[in-house]
């Protein structure tokens, strides 16, 4: 999950992860992350990376984020 995650924070700000929140970046420079509790709605950004940059469907990929 974490390879995910890092892909996803090299081209955006924000990784919301499904049902608990969202990894922000903070200060680029620095690469200072945040947590933000608030952020859980799913836009999926996650679903598109993992099914992407796998071999799992979309299905798969909401089961794994699960």
């Amino acid at each position: 999950m974490d390879k995910f995650i890092k892909l996803l924070l090299e081209t955006q700000n924000t990784v919301i992860i499904p049902g608990l929140g969202a990894i922000v970046l903070d200060d680029p420079e620095t690469g200072k992350l945040i947590f933000n509790e608030y952020l859980k709605f799913n836009d999926g950004k996650l679903d598109a990376i993992i099914v992407a940059e796998s071999n799992m469907d979309l299905q798969e990929a909401q089961n794994y984020i699960a």
